[in-house]
């Protein structure tokens, strides 16, 4: 085995790419830059025609219509040719990384809270109605980020097959347990009124 030589240069005068020589430093940072993007980037995963009609179907049942005046009742009804359309267009925002704007774009109507009083502003909740595709795009993305999302088991909220009911249930059951065992169990609840609008959106997102 012949001997390192330490005292050889770390300087990489040349470098070839699609049998191009690149001596400019600027031009081969870029391409250093774009083939470490190219092989840390995931690859994507089309999404099938049974995913599609599936969310489609599954769709809770709403009168209210969408901005874009389609009912969720109207997906439920399309046939098999647009159902592929609306898979290839949705495979192509995933490609092109590209929302439409006026998915983002919603009607606000203010739900009464019940038991409020209705002459007071804080006693209604605002509900943005945003487009049912848009709506059946996210619940298609949803289920394949859910994928790769790992919760606490310890959070009931916001998981699926989960409720808050049942996180009681396993209070009362612990709590039960210890006093089995003879010992005391001390327990801290922290409530926030309208817990919701005094949220620091900004710094959420």
């Amino acid at each position: 085995m012949p001997p390192s030589n330490k005292n050889a240069s770390s300087h990489v005068s040349t470098v070839r790419y699609n049998r191009n020589a690149l001596i400019c430093r600027k031009e081969l940072g870029e391409i250093l830059a774009e083939h470490l993007e190219e092989q840390s980037t995931p690859h994507l995963t089309s999404d099938s025609l049974e995913a599609a009609s599936h969310h489609a179907r599954v769709q809770p049942k709403r009168k209210v219509l969408g901005p874009d005046g389609i009912s969720t009742g109207a997906l439920k009804q399309l046939p098999n040719g647009a159902m592929v359309t609306m898979t290839r267009f949705f495979n192509d925002i995933l490609w092109t990384r590209y929302f439409l704007g006026s998915w983002k774009t919603g009607r606000i109507i203010a739900i009464p809270k019940p038991g409020k009083d209705p002459r007071i502003a804080s006693s209604h909740r605002p509900i943005t109605l945003l487009s049912h595709i848009a709506d059946l795009f996210e619940r298609i993305m949803l289920r394949r980020l859910y994928r790769h999302l790992t919760s606490r088991q310890e959070q009931f909220g916001f998981r699926s097959g989960h409720s808050n009911t049942l996180q009681l249930a396993r209070i009362l059951h612990y709590m039960a347990t210890e006093q089995n065992r003879g010992r005391r169990t001390v327990g801290i609840f922290l409530v926030i009124d309208k817990a919701f609008d005094r949220l620091w959106h900004s710094g959420l997102l």
